[in-house]
């Protein structure tokens, strides 16, 4: 191989690898709290792989609270919400299913999307729950499109509709008061993936879970949450309000049960015309431990300069 072609084939190498190292470096810009004025987009947290991860860690480390929920009988559900919901909302579900005909346009949230309703303060969103304080999260609560001519399988089913104001596709389910989980999860995931940089597994949102919130990466964690089951959180898994963080709206109650209404759906019934560009919403995610958020991962940039290296003398020697 001349030298004049190996000097291209060496330049084409180090090029190929500055644009892998520079996309790497974009992607890892492209952080939660990077995502700003984003009104009620439900497509954008719904296609970023860092919510698939936070639901198939909760629903891995909390088996017995958190169940997928098939489509059955003659309900559906919208694209872009999570197909999860605790055991007894479930069967309430199909229960409701065999008698009505009804959408679901919200269901479980992880704490990804209730930060991201919550910080959107948009009237189209209806009202919304500061994060670890809506009924969304323990999966006990659904947001029905037909919330009228549904309303009575639904209740005989044993859902109450607690529809106030502007969003009256609210019912509260099965069982009544159930814990939330999304803040541990999200704190136990932060923690795997940033042995230096711990904070408390506490369940409770404040000012730590949310700075690290904002900055965890929408691509997702390289490690996934459920390598080890969280320790019992310090509290009874009810976080306090807002208010005693820093971060309360004083209009704003923190529980669900004295503030039965909380925001799946802008105001007008549609879901701001932005779910159909979903890539990850309406498939319920395997629920393995181990799983790892496939095809998200950004490569390993020395593996890729090591391999581009090798294949660049390989090709010089077969030439001498």
């Amino acid at each position: 191989m001349d030298t004049a072609r190996a000097r291209r084939w060496q330049r084409a190498g180090w090029a190929l690898a500055l644009m892998i190292v520079g996309s790497s470096a974009v992607t890892h810009a492209q952080s939660v709290g990077s995502a700003t004025n984003h009104g009620c987009d439900y497509a954008a947290p719904a296609s970023w792989p860092l919510d698939d991860q936070l639901a198939r860690a909760e629903a891995c480390l909390f088996p017995s609270a958190l169940v997928p929920v098939e489509t059955r009988g003659r309900m559906s559900f919208a694209s872009g919400i999570r197909h999860y919901a605790t055991p007894q909302t479930r069967d309430a579900l199909y229960a409701a299913s065999a008698n009505a005909t009804f959408e679901v346009n919200s269901a479980f949230r992880t704490l990804l999307e209730q930060y991201w309703l919550y910080t959107a303060r948009s009237p189209a969103c209806g009202s919304v729950l500061a994060p670890g304080s809506s009924n969304h999260e323990s999966g006990s609560a659904v947001d029905i499109q037909q919330y009228t001519t549904a309303r009575s399988a639904l209740q005989a089913a044993g859902c109450t509709w607690a529809a106030i104001g502007s969003d009256p596709w609210h019912y509260n389910c099965l069982p009544s008061g159930a814990a939330r989980h999304t803040v541990q999860t999200f704190q136990h995931l932060w923690n795997l993936n940033n042995p230096s940089d711990h904070i408390s597994e506490d369940n409770v949102w404040g000012p730590q879970t949310k700075a690290r919130l904002a900055a965890s990466p929408r691509a997702g964690f390289a490690i996934d949450g459920c390598t080890a089951a969280p320790p019992p959180p310090q509290d009874a898994g009810v976080p306090p309000s807002d208010a005693s963080v820093g971060y309360g709206d004083a209009s704003v109650a923190s529980d669900d049960a004295s503030f039965a209404h909380d925001a799946g759906v802008p105001a007008d019934g549609s879901r701001a015309g932005a779910d159909a560009a979903s890539t990850h919403g309406g498939v319920v995610m395997s629920s393995g431990c181990n799983a790892s958020p496939g095809g998200h991962s950004p490569p390993s940039t020395l593996a890729l300069l090591g391999g581009i290296a090798l294949v660049v003398r390989r090709r010089r020697s077969a030439k001498r």
